[in-house]
Formats: structure tokens, C-alpha cells, sequence
């Protein structure tokens, strides 16, 4: 036996022993399988997170006084209005290039986006997280105008909504909405003001739950705030919506425009106002306009959701909480693999996890049979596009890495977001600059299943027990049976959660889905055309038409490769070739390396450059771009549903947070990604999947993510002699047709060896 078949069989025997250390006998009222352990690619700690802000204050000459907020020396927080001051909008993790990583062995810096409010630019440095050594880059600036919404910039703009549905505004949302803003004046003024939602609120006539408060509204904002109507101001389109879950399916027809450039509160505008179909340019038109509005508005009557029975409620019958009791414990079935320190070891494979600021899920480092096989893979965008002609829909163009993505993962709930058995990890997220970093206890699950082929083999054949005169019997039945590994999370972006389910196969493949659910958004109904969506008329809603883009990143296979395209011809199609048949080309240029659509007579591959192992490329889901180029000029790669580019090390991430703010200039261009140069060295794969999305009744409360899910498969070509699960346990082959037809149970291996010396006869009466 080789060194090379060596080191794979000692990594499942200590995969083994580690299993029962970490993950055996758990404590009887613990009802969750979890491991707190870090990985080196966690987010920043708490500590870590507090030493780079230090270093950095230290090296600007600045004090940083929590929160993300820095002072100049001498001045006291209080000193300074809030927009004015000098602050973080961006605080993670910088994850350095494969080429200064040693495995898992890196340097870990934090990334800081700085923004001073008297400079026109937002810095970004590079920082040590210790508190002994205080390095510090200055690395990139970005324009200030490009920067992504914080916790300061949103409740000012709360405080703005507030000033501005005040009086004369406020009192016609009273008599013609029977509704409220939310806060009756701004937050930093000291007076003690009411309206109709918060009288309502404090006397409790306001709500059956909690949640229900429908003579209160809220302002739900619309990205992007930078366009090319305005290319050089700072914009948000607000619409006034019922404080009614779900939040995004009770809205009004009521929309304002705010021009918030300017880092002085008092040089704000509204710049737009639109109430059913009436647009003004600013307030002051509608106030002159008062004459008329009883003959222009609808006067609404008081207000009651249709999906209140349906969705403000509590348990059914068939569903109950888990209790710390004895009779309700952690179920026994064991993971046969282990977890340490983030690092997976499971069967074949192994590999190290983490959850990026930015992005969410990443894996690293994979190997299967102890081969290097995947650098790196993840989630590296995703973007929500919706039409309409209200002006929140025309400006809902979501792209949502400028929220981070992987700030907004979702406590996973056992029985409902995976099994009870599984394996729950802790995740390391950073809310906000404000907050600070916290931790996801049930933040990713892992676990084994075969559900991704019906619970039912890998492979199988059955020859019929037919016997002739002079051979015998020719039949017999082969199979293999062997699980999965699931790797699990949700990110909980606004109205819609993602779970990406990662699944590793036995058969050396990848696949990566995201299966969506969610509140779809929602218009007041203005016509009865349907250019943009079904209408509901027991609320009078539009179901908006919109379409999800989710962009995947993935370098595999080391650093010299080739892109490969293999094609089916038909007769004559090829050469004049009167049968069918096939070539093999490479893929020249990066140019030539865009695929658009998914052609099922062709196989795109990424394959090492000196040898015939490849991994193929399979697109579930490939969605053409349905907007304009100017339209996505800050997510171009829209328009191909893969590419391969080369890899360079400023050329990682095909996004950034600024994308999602300026669509006329983006910070990070991929189109640029993509040019004449020749497909050689190291090479990288970007893969777009998406879906269009017509909503209809039935998603009413909410998606269904049942049949919804999109993704991709990475899939050994020519990489192995053989398929690699030949060897499994799970295989069976029997000459037997008794055996066959009284089937296999999975069981210990001394039992195994007592049923294969058991008689056909006998097995009439073995158990299964």
C-alpha cells in the first residue's frame, strides 16, 4: 500500500475516533447536537474586532469611542451631530489570496471602510486584529457618495419620514388612511408628541398581537439610491407601509423621494410625492392642492388584513415546541464523521468552512481521497430585479452583498430547518459596526442523507434470474447505497431567506442549491392590466414579476488548467459525419469562456491543463438577463450564466458593498472580468443560476420553496479510472434472487457476516 492510500485511511480512522469524542454522548437534556468551536476562516471575534478599530484610531491619530465611531482628540461624542460623525460603515474579515494562505494558515487582518463626513471619500484600511502588533494599509477610496446606508444615515432618514408626515401631511394620513407614521416626531427632539398609531399603541386598542399594529405605518425603502436619472445624487424612494405582518404585503399608495446627499440633516429634500396616481414635486404642491383632494382621493376604511387568521397566529395542531425534558431528548443516531475547529471530515471528503461578512457560506480547502480537488467555493452575489410602474417598483433593484449577506444568517431551528440529529455549528456574524460581532448558535447544520436521490441507491442494475438448460441461472442484482453530506444554512435577507444547501456525494460531486422562500413584494393595484403581475382583488394588490440572479465563485483543480467545451452532433451536423458524434475544443479566450443558456449537447468543463481530469459544469437553473445593460451595469455578470476568467488577486469578488448603491458606476466592474486574454494558468469559474418568479395566489403568505430550488453541480470528468464509490460499504451483489427480493438493512459487519453464511432458506425468517 502507497503513502498516497495511506494517508486517507489514518485521516477516517482519527475522523472516526474524533466522531465519538465531539459528537458521542451528549448530556440528557440537551436537545441540540452543537458545536461552539472557531474555524479560521469565523468572522472576527469580539476581541479581534475591538483591536482593529483601536489600531486604526491609533495610526489616524483619532479615539475611537465604540460603536464604530472615532473622534479627533480633545472633542467628546456629544460635541458632534450624528451624520457628522466620523465612522465605520464596514468592519471583517480580510480573507488574503490562496497564495498567502497556508492551508489555514494566514494572517488574520480586518478590512475597515472608513467614512468621514467632511472628506469626499470613504478609506479603506487594512489592519492587525492583536493588540501588540498595530499594522495598518491604507488600501483603496471609494467616492463617499457610494457608500452603503448605516445604522446613523437609516434613523435619520426614519427621523426625516417622521418631521415630514407630520401635521398637515400627518392629519391626511389620519383622515384618509386611518393611519400614523410610526413615530410621531423625530427621535433626537425632546418634546413629547402623539398621533393616532401612538395613542393607539399606548391605550392597546392597536393590536391583536404584537405585531399587528395597522394604524401605524413605516417607510420601506427601495434600492439603489444612486441612478442614472440622478446620476450624482444621493436618493431613497420610501413607500409608507401598514405595520401588519407580513410587513412588505400591506402597503399603501403612498410614496415620498428623499434627496439625502447632503451629511447636513437640514439640507435634505423630498423631492417627490406620490399619493394614488398623483405625483408632486415637493410638499408644498400637495398642500396647494388641498382644495381638491376630495375629489382625487379615496378616503380608506378601517383597515383589516386578509392573512390575519392565517398568518398572525400561533401553533397548528401538529406542531409542538421541544422541551428540556426527559422524555424529549437528543436523538442517538451518530455522525460517522467529525468537526474540529470548523474543519469537516466526513467519508471521502474533508474541508473547512466559514461564514464571510459579505457573502455568507464559503468552503475551502476540499478534498476527496485526500486530494486537493476545490481552492475555494461560495456564494459571491445575489440580486433581486422587480417590475412595476410605482415609483418603489421602478427603483427595486436589490443587489444584496450591500446588506452582507453573511451579517443576515438565521438561527436554524432543529425539526424544521434540518433534522433533529444533526450536527449544529456556531457562527460568528457581525450584525453591525454598531453591535459589533455576535454569534449564531445553530448557525450551519450538517448532516448525512440521501434524499438527493429519493432515499433510494447511488446505483443499481437488476439482471432477470432467468434460467437456461445449459449455463443456469445468468441473473443477479447489484446496488450501492451510500449518504450524502449536507451542509446547511439560511440567510435571512429582508422578505426573502435563502438556504444554500451544499451536498457532497459519495460520487466526488459538488453541488451547491439555494432554495428561496419568502414574502413576495406587493402593489397597490392601479389598473386592471397585468404588464406586471397577477392582482389579488380580495386586497386589491399586485403580485409584481421579478427575477433572482445568485452568482457562485469556485476555484478547483490547482492553478494550471484549460476551459473545455465537449458538443453532440447529429448526422451531418459535424464535418459531414453521418452518425452522430462529438468534438472537444478549448476554450481560447476569456471571451470565447462566456456560456450563456444551458445546451444539453454540450459539456463545459474545468479541466488541468498537462491531463484529462476535468470537472464538468452542470447550470440547473440558467436565467438570461431580462435587463438592460445599462440597466445592470453594477452586475454584469447577469448576462452569462458562466465564465472563465483567470485568476488575479484583484479580481475575487465580481461585487462589493458600494455595487448595491451606485448602479451608474460601479466600484467592482465584472465586465471587465472578461476580456481577450488567453484562458491559461490558474483559472476560475463564475456560475449565474437564477429563476423568474411570477407570483400567483398560492404563494400567498408566503413562497413555497418546494420545486423552487436553483444551483449548480461540480462533477468529476475523466478525473477518476472509475467511479469512486465502487469500494463503498453500501455495496451489495447477490446471485440470490430470494435475497434480493427480501432486501438489505443497514447493520454492523459481524451481523452482515452472520446473514452471508446464513442459507437462502434461512433468510425467510431473517429480519430486515
Amino acid at each position: 500500500m502507497t503513502a498516497a492510500h495511506t494517508q486517507p485511511m489514518l485521516k477516517m480512522k482519527l475522523s472516526i475516533i474524533l466522531a465519538v469524542l465531539l459528537l458521542g454522548p451528549l448530556k440528557t437534556n440537551t436537545l441540540v447536537r452543537h458545536l461552539p468551536d472557531r474555524g479560521p476562516f469565523d468572522e472576527l471575534s469580539t476581541t479581534e474586532f475591538s483591536n482593529a478599530l483601536n489600531n486604526l484610531g491609533k495610526y489616524l491619530d483619532l479615539d475611537y469611542v465604540g460603536a464604530g465611531i472615532f473622534v479627533t482628540k480633545g472633542t467628546t461624542l456629544d460635541d458632534i451631530p450624528p451624520l457628522q460623525r466620523i465612522r465605520a460603515v464596514r468592519v471583517a474579515l480580510e480573507v488574503p489570496p490562496k497564495s498567502q494562505r497556508n492551508g489555514t494558515k494566514f494572517t488574520r487582518l480586518a478590512r475597515i471602510s472608513l467614512y468621514a463626513p467632511k472628506l469626499p471619500f470613504v478609506h479603506e484600511y487594512v489592519v492587525s486584529t492583536g493588540n501588540t502588533t498595530k499594522k495598518v494599509s491604507h488600501v483603496r477610496r471609494i467616492p463617499a457618495l457610494r457608500r452603503p446606508v448605516d445604522e446613523i444615515e437609516t434613523s435619520a432618514l426614519d427621523d426625516f419620514l417622521a418631521i415630514t408626515c407630520q401635521r398637515q401631511f400627518g392629519q391626511f394620513l389620519e383622515d384618509y388612511y386611518q393611519a400614523a407614521f410610526v413615530f410621531a416626531g423625530p427621535r433626537f427632539d425632546n418634546k413629547t408628541a402623539e398621533n393616532l398609531c401612538t395613542k393607539q399603541t399606548a391605550n392597546g386598542s392597536n393590536r391583536s398581537s404584537a405585531a399587528y399594529r395597522p394604524a401605524c405605518l413605516f417607510g420601506m425603502f427601495a434600492s439603489p439610491r444612486v441612478t442614472w436619472d440622478r446620476p450624482q445624487r444621493r436618493i431613497t424612494v420610501f413607500r409608507l407601509s401598514r405595520v401588519v405582518p407580513p410587513y412588505n404585503q400591506h402597503p399603501t399608495d403612498v410614496f415620498l423621494e428623499i434627496d439625502h446627499t447632503e451629511n447636513n440633516f437640514d439640507d435634505w429634500r423630498l423631492i417627490g410625492l406620490q399619493v394614488q396616481g398623483h405625483h408632486y414635486d415637493n410638499m408644498d404642491a400637495f398642500l396647494a392642492a388641498k382644495h381638491q383632494w376630495p375629489h382625487l382621493f379615496v378616503r380608506h376604511k378601517v383597515f383589516k388584513s386578509f392573512f390575519e387568521k392565517t398568518h398572525v397566529s400561533q401553533l397548528g395542531d401538529k406542531l409542538c415546541p421541544r422541551q428540556l425534558s426527559r422524555r424529549d431528548k437528543t436523538p442517538t443516531k451518530p455522525f460517522s464523521g467529525s468537526v474540529t475547529n470548523k474543519h469537516v471530515v466526513y467519508g471521502p471528503w474533508d474541508f473547512d468552512v466559514g461564514v464571510l461578512y459579505d457573502t455568507g457560506l464559503r468552503f475551502y480547502n476540499i478534498h476527496f481521497n485526500g486530494r486537493l480537488v476545490i481552492h475555494e467555493v461560495g456564494l459571491d452575489e445575489t440580486v433581486t430585479s422587480y417590475g412595476g410602474d410605482t415609483p418603489f417598483m421602478r427603483a427595486m433593484t436589490s443587489i444584496e452583498s450591500m446588506y452582507a449577506i453573511g451579517s443576515l444568517t438565521s438561527e436554524l431551528s432543529p425539526g424544521l430547518d434540518c433534522p433533529l440529529d444533526a450536527v449544529y455549528l456556531s457562527v460568528p456574524i457581525i450584525p453591525s459596526v454598531s453591535e459589533g460581532p455576535i454569534s449564531r448558535q445553530n448557525g450551519i447544520c450538517i448532516y448525512a442523507s440521501s434524499a438527493d436521490v429519493h432515499n433510494g441507491p447511488l446505483r443499481r442494475h437488476y439482471q432477470p434470474f432467468v434460467r437456461h438448460d445449459t449455463v443456469g441461472s445468468m441473473g443477479y442484482g447489484i446496488g450501492v447505497t451510500e449518504e450524502s453530506l449536507y451542509v446547511v444554512i439560511q440567510a435571512a435577507v429582508f422578505n426573502y431567506q435563502y438556504a444554500l444547501v451544499n451536498v457532497f456525494s459519495p460520487t466526488g460531486s459538488f453541488s451547491t442549491y439555494v432554495v428561496p422562500s419568502g414574502y413576495i413584494h406587493v402593489d397597490v393595484v392601479k389598473s386592471n392590466d397585468l404588464a406586471f403581475g397577477h392582482i389579488f382583488p380580495q386586497m386589491n394588490l399586485r403580485f409584481n414579476v421579478h427575477t433572482h440572479h445568485f452568482l457562485f465563485f469556485v476555484d478547483a483543480l490547482g492553478d494550471d488548467n484549460r476551459a473545455e467545451q465537449t458538443r453532440a452532433f447529429g448526422e451531418y451536423e459535424n464535418r459531414g459525419i453521418d452518425r452522430m458524434n462529438m468534438q472537444v475544443r478549448r476554450l481560447a479566450t476569456e471571451k470565447e469562456g462566456r456560456v450563456t443558456g444551458s445546451d444539453p449537447t454540450t459539456i463545459n468543463a474545468l479541466c488541468l491543463a498537462s491531463s484529462s481530469k476535468c470537472l464538468q459544469v452542470i447550470n440547473f437553473a440558467p436565467l438570461r438577463s431580462l435587463v438592460s445593460w445599462n440597466a445592470s451595469r453594477s452586475f454584469q455578470w447577469i448576462r452569462h450564466n458562466l465564465w472563465f476568467t483567470r485568476y488575479k488577486k484583484d479580481e475575487l469578488r465580481a461585487s462589493s458593498i458600494y455595487n448595491g448603491i451606485d448602479l451608474t458606476s460601479p466600484v467592482v466592474d465584472f465586465d471587465k472580468f472578461s476580456t481577450n486574454e488567453t484562458l491559461s494558468g490558474d483559472l476560475v469559474m463564475w456560475i449565474s443560476v437564477g429563476f423568474v418568479h411570477i407570483p400567483v395566489n398560492e404563494d400567498i403568505p408566503q413562497t413555497s420553496n418546494k420545486g423552487s430550488q436553483v444551483g449548480f453541480m461540480l462533477k468529476p470528468h475523466n478525473f477518476f479510472p472509475q467511479t469512486p464509490d465502487v469500494t463503498s460499504k453500501g455495496t451489495v451483489f447477490t446471485l440470490d434472487e430470494a435475497q434480493w427480493m427480501l432486501g438489505f438493512t443497514k447493520t454492523t459487519p459481524s451481523q452482515c457476516g452472520l446473514i452471508n453464511r446464513t442459507s437462502s432458506s434461512e433468510l425467510d425468517l431473517m429480519p430486515v
